[in-house]
């Protein structure tokens, strides 16, 4: 029998985890058994379901739990809503260094165009492309979204650790 975990992602991000990590036999649920930094921190993160931990379905990305050595997923298949969130981030965390590892090569020329500011859609373009490789669905709000998060990114980076983009 499998039990799956919920995590509650943005839309582009769960197309995107559907396209890399999608199961064989369940199509809308994600197995992170390859993945061996995601399947570790699935394993650390899971706990023994009681009474008190009833099953909340409230994500809309279905993460299928693994059955480890030492525990299996009858009794060990669930997890906090902190731990859900920190898996999460993972996934987005991948997504945007894969983005980041294609789009850093073409850097100066979308800085020079969004300097110039008349046809400043390069960046637009590339996002699409990106979207397009990644099996995203390409939406307005999907693209904006994308791309705030990419300035937050890149805003932290700045503060953090003073890498100037």
């Amino acid at each position: 029998m499998d039990y799956f975990i919920y995590l509650k992602v943005p839309e582009y991000t769960r197309q995107y985890a559907l396209y890399h990590f999608s199961d064989k036999k369940v199509p809308d649920a994600i197995n992170v058994k390859n993945w061996y930094v995601l399947y570790g921190m699935v394993v650390d993160f899971l706990k023994r379901r009681n009474n008190f931990h009833p099953n909340q379905e409230t994500g809309n990305l279905k993460l299928l739990v693994p059955d480890s050595q030492m525990k299996r997923k009858e009794k060990w298949n669930y997890m906090e809503s902190h731990s859900r969130k920190k898996i999460a981030e993972m996934i987005r965390y991948i997504m945007y260094s894969q983005f980041w590892r294609s789009i850093m090569p073409v850097w100066e020329v979308i800085k020079q165009d969004r300097n110039k500011r008349k046809h400043s859609n390069t960046f637009d373009r590339y996002v699409l492309q990106f979207f397009d490789q990644n099996n995203i669905e390409y939406t307005e709000q999907a693209s904006n979204a994308f791309k705030k998060e990419f300035a937050r990114q890149r805003k932290k980076l700045e503060r953090d650790f003073r890498i100037i983009i």
